[in-house]
């Protein structure tokens, strides 16, 4: 594959995430219009709950602010819940996800009208790709629970056709970038010349579950990807090896600055 070092590898959130960026779990314009359910509910039962727009809502006083933890499509599901929360010490690991509304793990991006799965593996917000419709994001969600987020699963039919793919357009013309937002950003983890070997890049990414080939594949100059492991390389010479490709641009442009001498070279 051709990558340029000069593509933009990480940038903030454009068209490849909705519009509607949470805040606390809902846009702060739309906080104004929660109804809290204790209001017609006995106050114990009600308690950390807020209905919005269908769907119920857990929230929790915590730091100066409501802190959501979770959307549930019934009242039911939500007292639940909030049950299970209380008395495991508010520890969300402890509720089945098929307690949450599809829409916890979904926003709609009218730019592209389709649906985005995220969720949280680990410490880091990761989207799962965009999806055609809401009966085949719910069918890929399903897929995705009952195989602890194992995207491998999922049919490649499923996925929009140009998702997790952006153009950048750069003086010698348009190449293809191959990226995932994480964490409210999005990363660019290679690009292409040719918009088939992006998509057919994107397309191992999703049934490997987002995990790079061990072959080694050059991401630009002087980055090499094998597994999840991000090689500095100059002339052959080894300078470091990293677990982000954030860590690996920023010794690039260091090694750069110091014409490839940093002392030491550099392994996490």
């Amino acid at each position: 594959m051709n990558i340029l070092n000069e593509s933009v590898k990480q940038t903030t959130l454009d068209e490849f995430s909705s519009p509607s960026i949470l805040k606390g779990g809902f846009l702060e314009s739309e906080k104004d219009h929660f109804m809290d359910v204790g209001a017609f509910l006995s106050s114990e039962e009600g308690k950390y709950i807020s209905s919005f727009r269908g769907m119920f809502a857990i929230e929790r006083p915590m730091y100066g602010q409501n802190v959501p933890f979770g959307y549930f499509d019934t009242l039911e599901d939500a007292v639940a819940a909030r049950n299970i929360l209380v008395n495991n010490n508010w520890d969300v690991d402890k509720v089945p996800e098929s307690l949450y509304s599809w829409r916890f793990f979904t926003e709609y991006n009218p730019l592209t009208h389709t649906w985005e799965i995220s969720n949280l593996i680990g410490d880091d917000i990761v989207s799962f790709g965009f999806f055609k419709s809401i009966p085949i994001a719910k069918k890929a969600l399903d897929i995705l629970i009952e195989n602890n987020w194992d995207s491998s699963h999922i049919p490649l039919e499923y996925y929009y056709e140009d998702s997790n793919i952006r153009p950048f357009k750069r003086s010698k013309g348009t190449y293809y970038g191959v990226v995932r937002r994480i964490n409210f950003e999005i990363v660019t983890l290679a690009s292409f010349e040719d918009k088939r070997d992006a998509i057919a890049f994107r397309n191992s990414l999703f049934l490997n579950n987002w995990t790079l080939e061990e072959e080694e594949q050059q991401f630009d100059n002087f980055i090499f990807i094998k597994g999840d492991e991000y090689t500095v390389k100059n002339n052959g010479e080894v300078f470091g090896v990293f677990d982000r490709i954030c860590d690996a641009q920023d010794f690039v442009i260091e090694c750069v600055r110091n014409n490839w001498w940093n002392g030491d070279s550099y392994f996490t």
